[in-house]
C-alpha cells in the first residue's frame, strides 16, 4: 500500500466494525420486538437517506452543502457522497435480509432504497463499491443455490448473475468515466481497469 497507516486504520476499523455487529446481532437475535423495530428503523432511515443522496446529487446539490451548514452552494457533491456510496454493497442485502418476512409496505421502502443505492453507487462512480455490488450477487446466488438445489433455482440464479453481469459490463463499457487511464501494466487476476490495483 502507499499509505501503510491508512491501510492498518482500515483493517482495524474493518475489526471493531465487525466486533460490534456481532454484539448487537445477539441482542437482536434473542430479542423478536427489538429486531422487528430494529429492521424497519434501518430501512425507513436507509430510505430516507438514500432519497436526500439521489435529491441533492440529480437535482439540487444546494440542498445537500445547506443540511451540512455550509451554505447554499452549487459544488459538486459525487466525491462527498462517495463514502456514503461505499456502504451501498453492505446495505443493499442487509435491506433485504430486514425487509423478509415483513408486511407490504416495507419490502416496499426497501426495494426503492436498495434501486437508489445502486444508482448512487453508478453515479458517484465509486469502483470499489461496484465491485463489492458485481461479489455480493455471486455470494448470493451461491448461497441460495445451495440452499435450493434444484433445476429451475440454478436455471434462475444463473440467468440471472449473468444477466446482471452483462449488463453492468455492458454499461462500463459505454461509459468511460469508470476507466483508469493510468492502470499499471501486468498480467493482474483483478480488473485494474476497473478497481485501484491496490484494493
Amino acid at each position: 500500500s502507499s499509505f501503510p497507516l491508512r491501510s492498518l486504520e482500515a483493517v482495524l476499523r474493518s475489526g471493531l466494525f465487525i466486533i460490534f455487529a456481532t454484539m448487537v446481532y445477539v441482542v437482536l437475535i434473542s430479542n423478536t420486538e427489538l429486531r422487528v423495530l430494529f429492521s424497519k428503523t434501518f430501512i425507513l432511515t436507509s430510505t430516507l437517506c438514500a432519497a436526500f443522496a439521489i435529491l441533492s446529487l440529480k437535482i439540487s446539490p444546494e440542498i445537500y452543502w445547506f443540511a451540512k451548514l455550509k451554505g447554499w452552494q452549487s459544488v459538486d457533491i459525487k466525491k462527498d457522497l462517495k463514502g456514503f456510496s461505499s456502504l451501498g454493497a453492505l446495505i443493499i442485502p442487509a435491506l433485504c435480509l430486514s425487509s423478509y418476512q415483513m408486511n407490504r409496505i416495507w419490502p416496499t421502502l426497501a426495494a426503492f432504497a436498495c434501486i437508489a443505492m445502486v444508482i448512487l453507487i453508478w453515479e458517484t462512480h465509486n469502483r470499489a463499491a461496484l465491485a463489492g455490488l458485481l461479489g455480493m450477487i455471486f455470494v448470493c446466488a451461491g448461497v441460495w443455490y445451495f440452499g435450493r438445489p434444484n433445476f429451475r433455482t440454478v436455471l434462475l440464479v444463473s440467468t440471472g448473475v449473468l444477466a446482471a453481469h452483462i449488463l453492468v459490463i455492458f454499461l462500463l463499457w459505454k461509459n468511460f468515466r469508470y476507466v483508469i487511464d493510468k492502470a499499471p501494466a501486468g498480467d493482474w487476476f483483478f480488473p485494474v481497469w476497473l478497481i485501484d490495483f491496490q484494493r
